[in-house]
């Protein structure tokens, strides 16, 4: 119980690392709570916490702060002026982002996303394409997931420059090629990218192996369809 004010409150972040038996010692209390308590699970994909957690708890959407508040609360952190820019430029309005990601490293990804995207765009054979991404970013499960995040990132400042809004990360490093090519690489009623949405849900949900994921994403882009069993709960 708490010491002194009215509640307690435990937050569990991130909650989607969580191992099945922790997630499943949590269910009672989740049920249950105490009428002292408040138990908050922070997590950015709650699709990847087990549906019997996700079923009693009550889901709380943030949205993205923006870019000159991103500055302030980094600058409270700790970082220096540039530094919390450089971070609040390139984590798209989420502070948890802009404290793990490292400038340099994500800067390299949305570069080279940007040129694979532009290959594609040009005409480029998608299976080589899909073995030289595979390669640089199939290495281990974090590394395809941050990668498949910043593909996903850079799809949506595309779209949002086709409708004339500013890009929120990738700035004017987009290929002119890869913008032109939108409508093709997204599919209809951006039904590609939803499809990389569920390779890096599975990559994180079900272990799935992260080189496919990478080269399932640029296969999708490419138009290619994807023989793959749905993955069982």
């Amino acid at each position: 119980p708490p010491f002194e004010l009215s509640h307690r409150v435990y937050i569990v972040d991130p909650a989607d690392r969580m191992t099945p038996s922790a997630a499943n010692a949590l269910l009672k209390v989740l049920e249950e709570p105490p009428p002292h308590g408040v138990v908050i699970l922070v997590t950015e994909a709650p699709w990847s916490l087990p549906v019997t957690v996700r079923s009693r708890c009550r889901m709380v959407r943030f949205g993205l702060l923006a870019e000159e508040v991103l500055v302030t609360v980094l600058e409270r952190a700790g970082l220096d002026a540039e530094e919390a820019a450089l971070r609040a430029g390139l984590a798209g309005g989420r502070p948890g982002a802009a404290l793990r990601l490292d400038p340099q490293r994500e800067q390299e990804r949305l570069a080279f996303w940007n040129g694979l995207l532009g290959a594609l765009a040009r005409g480029a054979p998608p299976a080589a394409v899909a073995v030289e991404a595979g390669e640089r970013f199939g290495a281990d499960a974090d590394e395809a997931d941050a990668a498949l995040c910043a593909l996903l990132t850079l799809l949506r400042d595309l779209a949002a420059g086709a409708e004339g809004a500013a890009p929120l990360v990738a700035g004017g490093t987009i290929d002119d090629s890869v913008a032109g090519a939108l409508p093709h690489l997204a599919g209809p009623a951006l039904s590609r990218v939803a499809v990389l949405d569920d390779l890096r849900a599975e990559l994180r949900r079900f272990n799935r192996n992260p080189r496919l994921a990478i080269e399932g994403a640029v296969l999708a882009l490419a138009g290619r369809d994807l023989d793959r069993a749905p993955p069982e709960d």
